[in-house]
């Protein structure tokens, strides 16, 4: 098969290609082809063809089409890969990955907006997606087979290597409960304690000025949880949520248990509690079992 001459598009120089290709060879090097299509839509590129050549290319990707559908690497094709990237990661491979944030600091200007996107979101009702029956049981099922009892443990211990999260061995009873006891998702809706005080005040973080700042706070406190050993789940239940101001939370942790609610109160409002939540049914049956005269026990959530 002879070569032909074909013209670059982008710099109009001249190339040889087998005359097979010279079709649909438009390009004399990476560097021309990539530099042309940069910030190029379909639509750029093809005008009225675009939505017929973007679903045809869809097709070819989709299911058993795509190169990759039902690959999988191997345990020692993931270690080749890892110790490779390895050898590459040095000083000055991490100074090139920082080098766009390099003597750059975020200005007060972007915090602000971040700031009122948050606040903007929560006070127009986007504080959660609504989420439909079937996609809930689906989201159920997908995590369910995703989040075993292995993969947690496996999760932990590497997350523990890595010197990210204290060893369980290593916790106090105390700590490991507020950990487990904290909030698992946004515990924050329409139903939220204090819910109107956003229109006034943003979240507090460390940069803030704390007198204009409000914080999620545990109704029924962590500590008196764990000195009646409630189980966690039922502790982190969104209706244990309330807003209050930062220096209403300091003032409520140094009087008597930090509590602003009965537990036999916070039982009744979470069993007619009526928003959706993944661990609802969970905290009606242990409500039940604490009745029942059972206790949480730190054993029970070592996995």
């Amino acid at each position: 098969m002879g070569k032909v001459i074909n013209s670059c598009i982008y710099c109009n120089k001249e190339y040889l290609v087998y005359s097979g290709k010279s079709i649909k060879s438009k390009y004399c090097s990476k560097t021309c082809k990539y530099t042309y299509l940069k910030g190029k839509t379909y639509e750029d590129l093809y005008g009225e063809k675009a939505s017929e050549i973007k679903a045809e290319i869809k097709k070819k990707l989709t299911g058993e089409l795509n190169p990759s559908f039902g690959k999988k690497w191997s345990d020692e094709k993931k270690q080749k890969q890892s110790d490779l990237i390895k050898t590459k990661v040095d000083l000055e491979y991490r100074e090139q990955c920082s080098k766009g944030m390099k003597n750059k600091s975020i200005s007060e200007e972007t915090k602000n907006k971040r700031k009122q996107t948050i606040k903007y979101n929560t006070e127009n009702g986007k504080i959660r997606k609504p989420i439909s029956e079937f996609g809930r049981c689906n989201i159920g099922k997908a995590s369910s087979m995703k989040f075993t009892d292995e993969y947690k443990t496996k999760f932990r211990k590497t997350m523990e290597d890595a010197g990210h999260w204290i060893s369980i061995d290593k916790k106090d009873d105390w700590e490991f409960y507020r950990d487990i006891s904290n909030w698992r998702s946004q515990p924050i809706n329409n139903t939220t304690i204090g819910l109107e005080k956003l229109k006034e005040f943003n979240f507090f973080d460390s940069s803030s000025d704390s007198k204009n700042c409000i914080v999620r706070d545990h109704r029924f406190s962590r500590k008196q949880g764990f000195n009646d050993k409630v189980f966690p789940e039922i502790i982190r239940h969104p209706v244990n949520c309330q807003l209050i101001s930062f220096s209403e939370n300091i003032k409520k942790s140094k009087s008597g248990n930090g509590c602003s609610i009965r537990l036999e109160q916070l039982f009744e409002e979470i069993i007619n509690y009526k928003e959706p939540y993944i661990e609802q049914l969970l905290c009606i049956k242990l409500i039940n079992d604490y009745m029942k005269g059972e206790r949480f026990v730190k054993q029970n959530y070592i996995k």
